[in-house]
């Protein structure tokens, strides 16, 4: 189980309508085993990357947010990781490209929706067994 904690930086825009941000699919990787590697979710609800055999499992769902705000506005998005008990999440990638965004665009409703995929690298000598460890990430979302 993962957890977004998502920021909203100077969310108003000229016209005022605020930038919001839902959360309508948890980035979920499964079961992964205490071994050392890094594991790759990508944007189609698969695992892509897995040489070390640490994903085990459980279905992995891709991370879906709508982002809403001024119809045909542009934004810059930016997506920090963490590191908890020998797990990390990093290397962020989105339907709109890497992070950080610099020229993300809001489409005639005022919506853009994101899929977002990540890397979990565990390192063994550290990690804390057991099931749905969260992991946190940061989207900052900002107008241009």
């Amino acid at each position: 189980m993962l957890i977004a904690l998502v920021i909203l930086s100077s969310p108003w825009s000229v016209s005022g309508a605020p930038l919001t941000i839902l959360e309508t699919a948890e980035l979920d990787f499964g079961s992964v085993v205490d071994q050392n590697g890094t594991v790759t979710l990508g944007l189609a609800d698969s695992i892509t990357f897995d040489p070390f055999g640490i994903h085990v499992g459980s279905p992995v769902t891709t991370g879906h947010y709508l982002i809403s705000g001024d119809p045909f506005s542009t934004l810059s998005l930016s997506i920090v990781g963490s590191t908890v008990a020998g797990l990390s999440i990093g290397t962020f990638m989105t339907s709109e490209g890497p992070p950080p965004l610099l020229n993300a665009s809001l489409d005639i409703n005022g919506e853009l929706d994101l899929s977002l995929g990540a890397n979990v690298s565990v390192n063994s000598a550290q990690v804390a067994p057991g099931a749905n460890q969260p992991l946190l990430f940061t989207i900052t979302v900002n107008y241009n």
